[in-house]
């Protein structure tokens, strides 16, 4: 690989920003996930109805 090619820096930029912004994804991801793990742990403390039981559709 020629790191000389006058074209090198944007190689280098656009790899830097795609790491910045799946690292980003990634850290948004598994907060939400965390967020909407403790909401559901707080309305199963609640006492929250859930909508189906067991997986079953109600009638």
């Amino acid at each position: 690989m020629d790191f000389s090619a006058p074209h090198m820096s944007f190689v280098i930029s656009s790899y830097a920003v795609t790491f910045v912004v799946l690292g980003a994804l990634a850290v948004w991801i598994f907060a939400r996930a965390r967020s909407v793990t403790r909401r559901l742990q707080q309305l199963d403390d609640e006492g929250a109805e859930r909508r189906r039981k067991s997986g079953h559709p109600q009638a």
